[in-house]
């Protein structure tokens, strides 16, 4: 799950990258969640080449949090799972990034 916290309406978004608790230690026990922040500017969203720019930076962001405490590449199970925590957590941000873009847009009228 992620959340947006907005520093400043207009000029950027704060994405907080939550990993799956359950994607942090493959072991029994349950972990605690881990997450991470990406600024992300209303004028990066406003190109092509910056919003490539931007879902770049978070995937490579999530793909970081989701692989906190390890994981064993050569277990099919473990990498199955990084993959759908990046790939949730990518989409969570594009969610999150598309409402910013609504919300500037709304505001710039």
């Amino acid at each position: 799950m992620t959340t947006t916290t907005m520093t400043n309406p207009i000029s950027s978004l704060v994405l907080a990258l939550v990993a799956s608790a359950t994607m942090l230690g493959f072991a029994a026990a349950p972990a605690e969640a881990a997450s991470a922040q990406v600024e992300v500017s209303k004028y990066e969203l406003g190109t092509p080449a910056g919003r490539k720019a931007a879902e770049a930076r978070v995937a490579a962001v999530a793909d970081a949090v989701c692989a906190k405490g390890g994981v064993d590449w050569r277990n099919l199970g473990e990498v199955s799972a990084h993959k759908r925590c990046v790939t949730d957590a990518v989409a969570d941000a594009r969610t999150q990034i598309s409402a910013l873009s609504t919300r500037t847009q709304l505001a710039s009228r």
